[in-house]
């Protein structure tokens, strides 16, 4: 409301640099402790378990040592086509496939740790939206651009989405984090396919 003054700022950023423009600008922070909860892709899968709600198969990898350990290799014989996400990421940046019934090769991660997964076929691709204003929760529920594991935006207007598979979902993850996190969270968005006919959810985006 600019006639009042208020101004808000929404931002991608690691804490400490969050910190240092709002003491700039002589803004006040909301949310940072949401967002270091919860911007890991490691964080979405534990929350999802917690919830009860149909996890993507994965695992977790802390460095290239243990790259080729027994459990990484069994894994990716078990699945054999999967997913290699950077933990720490936006946007789909890094994120690499490998089909390993069809190549011996697997490609090689930029960074660690890293989470493998299996690969899933999406039916359709999206997102739901948490969004404050006024002191009133709205919550969206869209169809995104994505293809091919590539992040591209929502479409706008919303395009919504089977309103009743995703309404008690969205009540869940709503009422987990505003119960725990309280006033100090404003908005967040959370990704998923639809694989076989279930729902999964692959990344939390905390702001």
């Amino acid at each position: 409301d600019y006639g009042k003054g208020d101004l808000t700022i929404q931002a991608y950023m690691p804490d400490e640099k969050i910190d240092l423009v709002a003491a700039h600008l002589g803004l006040s922070v909301c949310g940072r402790k949401f967002f270091i909860d919860n911007f890991k892709k490691s964080d979405t899968q534990r929350i999802c378990a917690k919830l009860k709600l149909n996890v993507i198969h994965s695992i977790y990898v802390n460095d290239i040592l243990n790259l080729n350990n027994y459990q990484v290799m069994d894994f990716i014989k078990k699945h054999k086509k999967i997913v290699i996400k950077p933990d720490i990421g936006v946007g789909g940046q890094d994120v690499l496939t490998a089909d390993v019934s069809i190549s011996s090769g697997f490609p090689t991660p930029t960074s660690f740790p890293i989470i493998i997964q299996e690969y899933l076929t999406a039916q359709s691709e999206g997102s739901i939206q948490f969004v404050k204003c006024s002191q009133k929760w709205n919550i969206f529920f869209c169809e995104t651009f994505q293809k091919n594991m590539k992040f591209y935006g929502c479409k706008y207007p919303f395009l919504r989405i089977n309103f009743e598979k995703f309404s008690d979902i969205a009540d869940k993850f709503f009422n987990y984090f505003v119960k725990k996190y309280g006033v100090d969270i404003f908005s967040f968005g959370i990704d998923f396919i639809i694989s076989r006919d279930k729902v999964f959810f692959h990344d939390i985006n905390p702001r």
